[in-house]
C-alpha cells in the first residue's frame, strides 16, 4: 500500500511579522541547500545568520551570483503560501517582492531543511535533530581513516 504524500507544510512567522506556508524543499533542491549550509556553517560553529550574510557579501560576484539564483529557486519553492514565481506576471509576487530580512530567514530555514518543522513517523512525529544522522563532515575516498588500511 502507498504511503506516499504531499509534503506537509507549516506556518512560519518570520522576522517582519507576516506569517507564510512553508515546506521543505525537494530532493534536489535539498541536496544543493544542505551543501550550501554546510559551506555557511563551516564560517561559525553556530547558525549565526549575520556571520553567513558577512560570508556572503565577501563572496566574488559570479559566485554571488549563483548562490542568489539558487536562493530565488529555494525561496520559490518552500513557500507555498503566499505563491511566489521565479518569473512573476502583473499581480504575482516574486521572490525578490519579500522582505530583505524575511527572505534570507526564509532561505536558512529552507536551507537547513526547516529544522522545527516535525518529522512524520509511522506512529507520531520526531524532530530533525533526532533523525539527522549524516556525518557533518567526511572524508574524501582516497585519504585514509584512522581505522583504514592501506592499500598497495
Amino acid at each position: 500500500m502507498n504511503q506516499w504524500t504531499k509534503r506537509q507544510s507549516i506556518s512560519l512567522t518570520c522576522p517582519s511579522g507576516n506569517v507564510v506556508i512553508a515546506r521543505r524543499p525537494g530532493p534536489d533542491l535539498a541536496l544543493k541547500a544542505g551543501k550550501i549550509a554546510r559551506i555557511l556553517q563551516r564560517q561559525t560553529t553556530t547558525i549565526d545568520i549575520n556571520k553567513q550574510l558577512e560570508f556572503i557579501e565577501q563572496m566574488p560576484d559570479d559566485e554571488l551570483d549563483k548562490l542568489m539564483g539558487f536562493a530565488r529557486i529555494l525561496v520559490s519553492d518552500v513557500v507555498v503560501q503566499p505563491s511566489l514565481s521565479l518569473h512573476p506576471k502583473e499581480g504575482q509576487l516574486g521572490p525578490d517582492d519579500v522582505p530583505l530580512n524575511d527572505f534570507w530567514y526564509i532561505f536558512t530555514w529552507g536551507m537547513n531543511g526547516g529544522p522545527d518543522m516535525p518529522v512524520k513517523l509511522t506512529e507520531g512525529e520526531t524532530t530533525v535533530a533526532a533523525v539527522d544522522t549524516f556525518p557533518a563532515e567526511q572524508s574524501r575516498s582516497d585519504e585514509l581513516s584512522g581505522d583504514s588500511e592501506q592499500i598497495q
